[in-house]
């Protein structure tokens, strides 16, 4: 495992909107959502830079995961080499919290 890159993941696939819904479910409460235009986190980060250096980097890894595929469909490698059963995020969330 010297020198080598590990993927890991697991067997779950949501949006970071479907997450706040699940733990929101499961806490009992709802938390209050603001979301940035996907334009914003790409245009303005080279604006604000001069400025203020870490909000610009936060703004462009924003739109990165925002835009990314976060799907890790080899999630099953990982689990099978090192021996572990992953859990699905509504899974977790269950055991955590109590239940969705």
């Amino acid at each position: 495992m010297r020198n080598e890159a590990i993927e890991i993941g697991g067997p779950s696939d949501v949006s970071m909107r479907t997450l706040v819904d699940l733990l929101e479910r499961a806490m009992g409460i709802t938390v209050k959502r603001k979301t940035v235009p996907m334009a914003v986190l790409r245009f303005v980060p080279p604006l604000l830079r001069p400025f203020n250096e870490v909000v610009a980097r936060m703004m462009s890894f924003g739109a990165f995961a925002a835009g990314s595929d976060a799907s890790f469909p080899q999630w099953r490698t990982a689990a099978e080499r090192f021996g572990v059963t992953p859990r699905s995020v509504e899974a977790f969330i269950a055991e955590r919290f109590g239940g969705t």
